[in-house]
C-alpha cells in the first residue's frame, strides 16, 4: 500500500511546510513597529534543563474518531445523511362496490396504518382510480387473440385536467367512497367491455408527506355486483418487493403502483396503449421476463435505461430458471407458469425459438394454446415437462461431498462462555448421498492421503471468529499474530498443538477465554474437501458448516445486516466453483471466516458489499490496495442510500458507530479522491501492519 502511505506522507509534508513557513515570516520589528534588520545568526547557546512535562498529545485518528463528525446529533451525523424512510406504510382496502343507477358504480374503501389503525383525513389530491375489464382468454379483440386473460383499461380518473373526475367523500372511522364518473361499458379504448366478465376497481392513494401511497386492488362481478376472491394473480408483488422493496425502489415507476396487479393495466397488449405495447415489448408477460434475463429491448435501450446500456445490463441475482421466485404465493393463479404455459411468455426468455413459425422448435409449428400437450407441468410430455425445463441441478463437482456437523462442549452455565471456560469442537461427517457416516480412518489419515479410498482429506480447516458487529479471529492458535490467522488446519500430526482430532472425529481445543473477551456472538466454522480443488476445472466444492456460540453473554447479538442478503439472493452460493471454492450461502456469518477485520485473506465485508451493490470498483479496498476487481456491472435493484434495506435488523451500530471501512465502499470514487484522503487522515480503515 505504498500509494496509501505516500498520501499520509504528502499530508506530513504539506504540514510541516506550513509551519516552517510560519517560522520564516516571523522577523523582529523596529521601535516604530516597521520590520527590522534580523542580523547575523548567533552561536548556539548551551542546552538548558528539562523542562516540565507538557499536556497530553493529541491522539493518532483512528476508526473510532468519525464519530466525533459523524455520530448522532455531530455535524454530519450518519443518520442524518442516511435518513430512514419517514412516511407511514398506508394500507387500502376495498370493502364494497355499489352500482347507484345508470351505471354508475361507488367504490367504498378503508385506509389504515402499519399498526391496523384507521387513517383520516387523507384529500383527494393526487389520487387516482381506475376500472378495467379482465378480458378472458381467447376472446378476438381489436388487438389480436391471447391464451390467457389481459386487461382492458375503460376508466382513470382523477383531478387533474383532460381526466374525468367524480366524487371522492371520506365518511369516517378511516372509511372512503369514489364515485365513478365514467359509467360502465364499452369505450373507445376498451371495447370489450363485458358484463360476464370480471372487472377490476384499482385506487392509488397519495398519503404523502405523511403516509406512503397505498393501493388497493379488487376483482368484482357486475351482474350482481359481488367481491371475487381469491382474485387473479400469475407473479404477486410480494416476489418483486423481495428485491425491490415495499415501495418498489428502483423498478421505474412501479413505486406508484406496488402492485403486479395495478401494472398489469397498462402493461397490457390491449386497450389504448395496447399496439405501444406489443410493438415494444413491454406488455408485462414479455416485459419482465426479458428485464429479469437481462435480454435487450431495442426501444428501451434506445430510451437510455440503465445508463443507456438498457435492460441487458440486468444483473439479476438467482438462477433466472428459478420462476417461483417471483411466481410465489397462494394466489389462484401463482402456478400458472407451469400449469398454463403460452407463446409469449416462453420466448420472452426463449429469443430464438418462433414457435408459431416452427422455428428453433423442435415441436415445429404450433399454435397458442397447445404448448401442454408436449410440455405438461410435471411428469413426462412428448417434450420436457416445463418443472423439468426449469429445473436448477447443480453438476456434480458443485455438490458438497459431506454433509457437516459442528458440535461444541457446553458452557458451564449453560448459555454462554465466560472467563477461562476452554470449550473442545468436534466436526463430523456424513457421506452427502448416503447420509451414512465416514470412515473414521478420514478423520486420522495424513492429508497427503486425500483422494484416496478410505483416505483423508484434501483439506479440513476449522475458523473461530467474532463477534458479529466487527469480527476478527479468536480462541485458536495465532489470533494474536499481525495479521491474526483464520484458519487452522485440523489434520493429525501438525504442529498446532490445540488440535485434538481423533478416530471420533476433527477436533480442535479452543484456547481459554480471556477476561477482557468482548461479549457477543460468536462463529465457529468447519470448510473440507476430499477431491477439492486440482484446478478451475477439475474440483469437487466444499462441504462447510457452522455454528453460533455466545461468549459473556447469553443475548445473541444482531447480524448488522439481518438476513436480509437471502431476499434477493434466495439459496444460492458463492464461491462455490473453482480451484478455491469455498461454499458459501449468502449469510455474513459464514462470510466473516474470510472477510473480517483482519486484513489477513479477505476484504472486510463491511467494505465490499458496499461497494458491490453500489457498483463502485473504486471504493474496494482491495482495488485501493493495486487490485483489480470490476463491480460496475452491478445493477442493485434498490435506492443505495435506503440503508435499511439491508440494515434490517436491531442493529443500528452502523448509525451509531461509523468507521471508515464501511464508507469508503461508496464514497471514494475516482472522481472523489479527497475523500479517501479525509478518511485516511481522520479515520484510517485499515490496521498499521497493512499500511
Amino acid at each position: 500500500m505504498i500509494g496509501i502511505r505516500s498520501k499520509k506522507g504528502r499530508f506530513a509534508i504539506i504540514c510541516a511546510a506550513m509551519l516552517l513557513a510560519a517560522f520564516l515570516f516571523v522577523g523582529c520589528s523596529g521601535d516604530d513597529g516597521s520590520k527590522g534588520d534580523p542580523g547575523p545568526a548567533g552561536a548556539p547557546g548551551p542546552t538548558g534543563p528539562p523542562g516540565p512535562e507538557g499536556p497530553p498529545g493529541e491522539p493518532a485518528a483512528t476508526n473510532e474518531t468519525c464519530i466525533v463528525c459523524h455520530g448522532a446529533g455531530q455535524i454530519a451525523d450518519i443518520a442524518v445523511a442516511h435518513p430512514d424512510p419517514t412516511e407511514e406504510p398506508l394500507t387500502a382496502a376495498v370493502t364494497g362496490i355499489t352500482d347507484i343507477g345508470g351505471g354508475i358504480l361507488q367504490v367504498a374503501f378503508s385506509l389504515s396504518d402499519s399498526s391496523s389503525n384507521p387513517v383520516t383525513g387523507i384529500p383527494l389530491g393526487a389520487n387516482r382510480f381506475y376500472m378495467n375489464d379482465i378480458v378472458p382468454a381467447g376472446t378476438a379483440t381489436s388487438w389480436g387473440t391471447w391464451d390467457t386473460a389481459y386487461l382492458e383499461q375503460w376508466a382513470y380518473e382523477r383531478d387533474s385536467a383532460g381526466y374525468p373526475l367524480g366524487t371522492y367523500a371520506e365518511v369516517g372511522g378511516g372509511n372512503y367512497t369514489y364515485t365513478f364518473a365514467t359509467p360502465f361499458g364499452p369505450t373507445a379504448d376498451a371495447p370489450d367491455v363485458n358484463a360476464a366478465h370480471t372487472q377490476r376497481v384499482i385506487l392509488r392513494i397519495d398519503g404523502r408527506p405523511t403516509y406512503t401511497r397505498a393501493v388497493g386492488v379488487q376483482d368484482f362481478t357486475v351482474g350482481p355486483i359481488a367481491l371475487v376472491s381469491p382474485q387473479r394473480v400469475l407473479a404477486p408483488a410480494d416476489g418483486c418487493q423481495k428485491c425491490h422493496g415495499a415501495e418498489m425502489e428502483g423498478a421505474a415507476h412501479a413505486g406508484g403502483y406496488k402492485d403486479t396487479r395495478a401494472c398489469v393495466q397498462c402493461h397490457s397488449p390491449l386497450g389504448a396503449e395496447g399496439n405501444f405495447m406489443q410493438e415494444t415489448d413491454t406488455y408485462l408477460t414479455v416485459f419482465i421476463h426479458k428485464i429479469h434475463a437481462a435480454i435487450d429491448i431495442p426501444h428501451w435501450t434506445a430510451e437510455g435505461r440503465i445508463n443507456g446500456l438498457g435492460y441487458s445490463a440486468v444483473t439479476f441475482p438467482q438462477d433466472v430458471r428459478n420462476c417461483a421466485v417471483c411466481h410465489t404465493g397462494n394466489g389462484n393463479m401463482t402456478d400458472a407458469w407451469k400449469t398454463h404455459p403460452t407463446i409469449e411468455a416462453c420466448e420472452s426468455c426463449h429469443v430464438s425459438v418462433d414457435i408459431a413459425a416452427g422455428t428453433g422448435h423442435a415441436g415445429g409449428p404450433q399454435p397458442n394454446g397447445t404448448c401442454t400437450v408436449c410440455h405438461p407441468a410435471d411428469g413426462v410430455g412428448f417434450g420436457k415437462s416445463i418443472t423439468t425445463a426449469h429445473a436448477i441441478t447443480p453438476a456434480p463437482i458443485d455438490v458438497p461431498e459431506f454433509d457437516v456437523t459442528i458440535s461444541i462442549t457446553a458452557p458451564a452455565n449453560g448459555t454462554h462462555y465466560t472467563s477461562d471456560e476452554a470449550p473442545l469442537v468436534t466436526v463430523t461427517l456424513k457421506d452427502h448421498d448416503t447420509g451414512l457416516a465416514v470412515n473414521p480412518a478420514v478423520y486420522t489419515t495424513a492429508q497427503d492421503s486425500a483422494g484416496v479410498a478410505g483416505g483423508g482429506l484434501r483439506t479440513a480447516s476449522l475458523y473461530v471468529y467474532g463477534p458479529r458487529a466487527k469480527s476478527v479471529p479468536v480462541l485458536a492458535t495465532g489470533a494474536s499474530n499481525d495479521p491474526p490467522t483464520q484458519g487452522h488446519a485440523l489434520f493429525v500430526g501438525g504442529t498446532d498443538a490445540q488440535v485434538k482430532t481423533d478416530a471420533n472425529g476433527f477436533k480442535y481445543q479452543l484456547l481459554p477465554v480471556p477476561a477482557d473477551m468482548e461479549a457477543g456472538t460468536y462463529m465457529v466454522r468447519f470448510e473440507g474437501a476430499d477431491y477439492g480443488g486440482v484446478s478451475d476445472t477439475d474440483y469437487v466444492t466444499s462441504s462447510t458448516g457452522l455454528i453460533n456460540i455466545q461468549v459473556g453473554t447469553a443475548t445473541v447479538e444482531a447480524k448488522v445486516a439481518d438476513n436480509s442478503c437471502v431476499n434477493c439472493h434466495g439459496d444460492t452460493r458463492m464461491h462455490l466453483q473453482g480451484r478455491y471454492a469455498h461454499n458459501v450461502p449468502f449469510d455474513t456469518d459464514h462470510c466473516l471466516a474470510c472477510h473480517d477485520q483482519s486484513f489477513n485473506h479477505g476484504i472486510p465485508i463491511s467494505n465490499r458489499v458496499h461497494a458491490v451493490h453500489d457498483a463502485n470498483s473504486d471504493g474496494d479496498i482491495y482495488n485501493i490496495e493495486g487490485g483489480s476487481r470490476d463491480w460496475s456491472d452491478v445493477t442493485y435493484p434498490r435506492n443505495i442510500e435506503t440503508c435499511v434495506a439491508c440494515h434490517s435488523s436491531t442493529s443500528t451500530t452502523y448509525k451509531t458507530n461509523p468507521y471508515s471501512t464501511p464508507c469508503i465502499g461508496c464514497h471514494v470514487t475516482a472522481d472523489a479522491p479527497v475523500v479517501l484522503d479525509h478518511m485516511i487522515q481522520n479515520g484510517s480503515p485499515w490496521l498499521p501492519a497493512t499500511q
